[in-house]
């Protein structure tokens, strides 16, 4: 049987007081698992999650560098996308 995977792409939340743990706890309403793509977050961000989700069975997190800054407009989200795709076809 298929499984939905919920992705979601996070930069800086901390800073920009974006509510992201509520938001991907609310995906597995729906999904089956969770990927999280950090996009090179220099605020807390990445550790937040990974402590708040460390021991999550359904919650994955990955790291898609710093390269939020060398992509623009489609090509940023294409290039996260991949990440994510990438990350659940070895992970999951």
């Amino acid at each position: 049987m298929k499984k939905l995977t919920g992705v979601q792409f996070v930069y800086n939340a901390i800073d920009q007081d974006y509510c992201c743990k509520e938001s991907i706890e609310s995906m597995l309403a729906v999904c089956d698992n969770a990927v999280i793509v950090d996009a090179g977050s220099n605020d807390g961000t990445q550790e937040m999650l990974f402590q708040h989700f460390q021991d999550h069975p359904l919650i994955r997190i990955t790291c898609g560098s710093n390269e939020f800054h060398n992509h623009d407009g489609p090509e940023r989200l294409s290039f996260f996308t991949n990440v994510a795709i990438d990350y659940a076809e070895k992970h999951l």
